[in-house]
């Protein structure tokens, strides 16, 4: 009885290996029909599982959907790049605490920080606070559109006469987009 080690020597021979695929192509042709019938029977099982765990799960499904809704209808909808579970949406409404309440009093914050600088865009004087601001705003990358409105000349005039807080090359970079004139290199 030859070995393992030798029929596998003997399989890698070129006649026998183009032969071994030859009668499996035969083989394959002859019992096509039954192949078929094999995966079509495979198919109407996965196909009957699935819809299935459809009908199972559609009270599921309702009753998340109906979270979700109501999740949004009372916090608002949940901020980008973050995930959050039914489960915890859930937690909310019973508890009536918003995870995020702390993220929107921040953004809050910041917008009527924004407000607060486009109101004051018309004064003529640039103050030290302006310039901590507009600095905060480069740091944290809060910039926005609209954002070149601002009175960015002053700014920088300001940053020259004064010592200020140092920006990096990437700030500086982050507010070239945002600014309306030429940010000056370190």
């Amino acid at each position: 009885m030859p070995t393992a080690e030798y029929m596998r020597a003997y399989r890698k021979r070129p006649g026998v290996r183009e032969r071994e695929l030859r009668n499996k192509r035969e083989y394959d042709a002859f019992h096509q029909a039954e192949n078929r019938a094999r995966w079509q029977r495979r198919n109407r099982k996965r196909k009957a599982a699935k819809a299935e765990w459809y009908q199972h799960s559609a009270k599921r499904i309702a009753k998340d959907r109906k979270t979700k809704r109501n999740y949004v209808a009372k916090f608002g909808p949940v901020p980008k790049r973050y995930i959050i579970t039914v489960a915890d949406m859930a937690k909310a409404l019973r508890t009536g605490r918003d995870p995020f309440a702390d993220l929107r009093a921040a953004w809050k914050a910041g917008a009527a920080t924004r407000r607060r600088l486009r109101k004051e865009a018309g004064d003529a004087s640039f103050t030290a606070k302006d310039e901590v601001d507009y600095t905060q705003m480069i740091k944290d990358r809060k910039l926005f559109e609209g954002a070149c409105d601002l009175r960015w000349p002053e700014y920088f005039e300001f940053r020259q006469a004064n010592k200020c807080a140092r920006l990096t090359a990437n700030d500086l970079r982050c507010a070239g987009q945002y600014t309306s004139c030429a940010v000056l290199k370190r």
